[in-house]
């Protein structure tokens, strides 16, 4: 801007962007007492920015059996949107509630339990 004595004035504003939406799904699956899994689909999820990439993303799984907790693996779902896959192998039978943790790198999160049945076998 331009007065009449030539002087400048400035002006700001401050402005929120909000993130995107996310939105997830937990996959029901069955697991067996002693026998691992590997790259299970345990959770799937889309996220508003159509920009959005899967290194966007991290993945936390709890598998709810009293084992550390897991990075998840997030890859590009072929039919739009994400996968969270992970590998574990439970040790005994019983029912576990897993939960599995979302957070995009601008830190929004969403958390999805899910309570996958594991099996003794006969």
């Amino acid at each position: 801007m331009l007065g009449l004595a030539n002087g400048t004035a400035t002006n700001s504003l401050a402005i929120n962007v909000s993130n995107a939406a996310m939105t997830a799904t937990a996959n029901s699956f069955t697991a067996n007492e002693g026998t691992g899994f590997t790259n299970q689909v345990l959770a799937h999820f889309t996220d508003a920015n159509a920009a959005a990439v899967a290194g966007d993303f991290t993945a936390s799984i709890n598998w709810g059996d009293g084992d550390i907790a897991d990075t998840g693996t997030v890859v590009v779902n072929v039919n739009g949107g994400f996968d969270v896959l992970g590998s574990h192998t439970y040790e005994h039978a019983g029912n576990d509630t897993l939960s599995v943790v979302i957070t995009a790198l601008a830190a929004r999160s969403r958390r999805w339990p899910r309570r996958p049945t594991s099996t003794r076998p006969r």
